[in-house]
């Protein structure tokens, strides 16, 4: 072990002869207390998991810091700086375990081609069956002074783990801003004469005039069966307005897995919105009102709606016309 190249030290007050630091182990790090005299480390944790943060309190002579590991996001933990059992004394991931599924996360090595041994993380896919095969995804994370390493910290936020090893996304939305073309523009763009890219993709969109895009709004795609287990659209809704975001709300309130790509913006064909067909229209109240009620609707209320609309989708009366 090689503690001098990946080591994040600091001095307990009046002790020259001790230094406490946080060591790189590979897949996770541990904090050490070294004995400089007698050229001995002694790690004071140990398990699998990473250490994000972590401070010392001179005066209390305690440290304290954070548990990244794979069934806890990072609760606090505090240790004597002369070791012990560390003391969890937060709780804020207690049921993290039980109200997600989480994938398996285990140690994997190999030997580079010049020998030296290599460590890495499995992610295993949510609902993992022995003996059937499964697609890999290889993420690289360059060393030797940082490494990926279990839990959930940034690097594995950002490559998009949890992700990957749970099907993908349920929703994507292709642009996250909208450009209102003039007919002519339209007319251009149906005839062939006017590339997406000609259009002017930096002037002001629907947010210059106070129009929030919500995430199902216009266009997006959903899987297929997070459209069934949402029960598809509410159709209560009548017309223009609403619906839209009442199907943005069941999706958050799921949490369900989506992806806006914001580096697109979408062109909006010119078609006449007269007042009558939108805000003024003879349903919005109704539509205004039943939007208010998702508002605040808890999570088991769209669960119980979520059913009953998928029975009913297409077949609004389907309950009214059976016989009593």
């Amino acid at each position: 072990m090689s503690l001098a190249a990946s080591l994040e030290p600091t001095l307990p007050a009046g002790d020259r002869k001790t230094i406490l630091g946080l060591v790189n182990m590979g897949v996770h790090n541990e904090i050490f207390r070294i004995d400089v005299a007698a050229h001995t480390a002694r790690p004071l944790t140990d398990g699998r998991h990473s250490i994000p943060f972590w401070s010392v309190n001179q005066s209390a002579k305690q440290m304290v810091f954070q548990l990244d590991e794979p069934d806890r996001l990072g609760d606090a933990w505090t240790l004597p700086l002369d070791g012990g059992t560390p003391k969890r004394v937060t709780g804020w991931y207690d049921s993290l375990a039980t109200d997600y599924a989480l994938p398996r996360q285990e140690k994997i090595t190999w030997k580079a081609a010049d020998g030296v041994p290599i460590e890495g993380v499995l992610f295993y896919p949510i609902g993992y069956q022995t003996g059937k095969r499964y697609p890999l995804v290889v993420q690289l994370h360059a060393g030797p002074h940082e490494s990926d390493k279990f839990g959930w910290g940034p690097g594995v936020i950002m490559n998009y783990v949890p992700v990957l090893t749970a099907k993908g996304y349920a929703v994507a939305k292709p642009y996250v801003r909208m450009i209102d073309l003039d007919a002519d523009e339209s007319r251009a763009v149906r005839e062939g004469r006017a590339a997406n890219k000609a259009i002017d993709a930096g002037r002001p969109g629907r947010e210059a005039i106070g129009e929030r895009i919500v995430l199902c709004g216009g266009l997006f795609a959903i899987r297929r069966d997070a459209f069934v287990h949402l029960g598809g659209f509410d159709e209560r809704f009548v017309g223009w307005g609403g619906e839209d975001d009442a199907m943005t709300i069941k999706v958050e309130r799921a949490r369900l897995s989506c992806v806006e790509l914001d580096r697109e913006v979408a062109l909006h064909l010119h078609h006449p919105r007269p007042a009558e067909a939108t805000f003024g229209h003879a349903h919005y109240a109704a539509n205004r009102a039943l939007l208010d009620d998702y508002a605040r609707y808890d999570d088991g209320t769209l669960a119980r709606l979520a059913e009953v609309q998928w029975q009913l989708a297409g077949h609004a009366r389907k309950y009214e016309d059976r016989p009593q």
